[in-house]
């Protein structure tokens, strides 16, 4: 079954990310990225995961612990639109909702 509300977003950001350089979005974003492999390390709530390129994909390191939804549709949203946009920032010790980031009122209702 096709879902439109997941496949069209992801289709349109694994498009832009195949277009994606690798060494300007680790300056950007902070990432570390595996020119060997092709994979960009996520640290997501203390879980390891690899975003491929520049086939977009999202894998934990340790399938069988992390928590699916830590790398379902909706993080795979996050993490493409932050390797393709995003940028790195000074931690503030403040707790933001989604919703208060640039764009995350698209996107709140997910998360």
């Amino acid at each position: 079954m096709n879902n439109q509300m997941q496949d069209a977003p992801l289709e349109h950001y694994h498009a832009r990310f195949r277009d994606l350089y690798p060494e300007e979005a680790t300056r950007r974003t902070g990432l570390e990225f595996n020119a060997e492999n092709g994979r960009f390390k996520l640290r997501v709530l203390g879980y390891d995961l690899f975003a491929e390129w520049p086939e977009f994909k999202l894998v934990p390191l340790d399938p069988e612990n992390c928590p699916k939804i830590l790398y379902g549709f909706s993080m795979q949203i996050l993490a493409i639109r932050f390797l393709i946009a995003g940028a790195s920032a000074p931690v503030s010790g403040e707790f933001k909702a989604y919703r208060e980031l640039p764009w995350g009122e698209l996107y709140d209702a997910n998360f």
